[in-house]
């Protein structure tokens, strides 16, 4: 038997006829509330709730994916790890983008322009960033090389000698950039440094990278031996990001002990577990990119200013 999607109650039509409410988002929107503003359903009626549509996948197994919904479209991963897009109220189908090899577990990402001229799902296949176009399913050759980025570049190892970063992170969005902790590919501190990027949505150019075990003149360097980031890794974010709107910063959950994202020391690790390391930005660039910063207990730091 073929595995479906029942994702398409009579909601998902109400939904997408919603001029107020989408979900543009992993888990709902940037901050992973899980929240709709819809209120169709509720304690009266939720017992009466029926199958509008199924969808074939044409595989057995199941999903983890998080569909997306903007303008009456919902994206799904189907068919041997495409992309599809389908009609949200008739479940019919409208492209399908293919991929080779693996493609983020969890979720996708939406971004578009202020005049919504371009719009954008990014997401990670086989290790690559891969940009395409949220209307046609199209791959937007303008992004990185043909729209892939390899998100091993950027880091200070020989990227051959290990295979493509490959995480089940789908990352966020945040104004113009593409914010996604690396995996570290082990449980240990002699594993891949698990870094974070942050990508122009753009171009798919490196914009700036946080180093999770620091370098020298980075913050928390000399808690570390002495020249620990050129072997040791490990350190990684392997739970998913948040975006507060509210404050403007992306801000993430550090690991449990052993495998903390931002660990610095003994101490360090105590302290990041019971509190939040938060990214937060200086007024944009030029070219619409802000300065990022992380609070780490207290102590801010800044990597340098985007350039155009």
């Amino acid at each position: 038997m073929r595995a479906r999607l029942l994702i398409a109650l009579v909601w998902a039509a109400q939904w997408a006829l919603a001029a107020d409410a989408s979900w543009k988002a992993y888990l709902g929107g940037p901050g992973s509330e899980q929240f709709s503003s819809l209120t169709q359903i509720n304690k009266t009626n939720v017992n009466q709730l029926q199958v509008a549509w199924t969808y074939a996948t044409g595989e057995k197994g199941n999903y983890l994916f998080n569909p997306l919904i903007v303008d009456g479209t919902m994206y799904v991963l189907a068919r041997n790890n495409s992309v599809v897009a389908l009609d949200a109220v008739t479940g019919k189908e409208r492209w399908t983008h293919p991929n080779t090899g693996a493609v983020t577990q969890r979720g996708i990402n939406y971004w578009e322009t202020k005049d919504r001229s371009d719009r954008r799902l990014l997401y990670l296949n086989a290790g690559y960033l891969t940009a395409i176009d949220a209307r046609t399913g199209n791959t937007i050759p303008s992004f990185g090389d043909n729209g892939r980025v390899d998100i091993r570049v950027g880091l200070d190892r020989d990227i051959d000698s290990f295979p493509p970063l490959q995480t089940n992170n789908p990352g966020r969005i945040f104004e113009n950039l593409f914010i996604i902790p690396l995996p570290a590919r082990g449980d240990n501190y002699a594993a891949v440094p698990a870094d974070v990027h942050a990508y122009d949505t753009r171009t798919g150019k490196l914009v700036w990278i946080f180093h999770s075990v620091p370098h020298p003149g980075e913050v928390g360097y000399e808690t570390w031996p002495k020249d620990f980031w050129k072997t040791g890794g490990g350190v990684h974010n392997w739970n998913e990001m948040t975006v507060d709107e509210n404050v403007e910063s992306p801000t993430y959950r550090s690991a449990p002990p052993g495998m903390i994202f931002t660990a610095r020391t003994a101490t360090g690790r105590i302290c990041l577990v019971i509190v939040w390391s938060r990214w937060t930005h200086a007024p944009a660039s030029s070219c619409g990119i802000s300065k990022p910063c992380i609070t780490i207990c207290g102590i801010t730091t800044c990597p340098p200013r985007p350039s155009c």
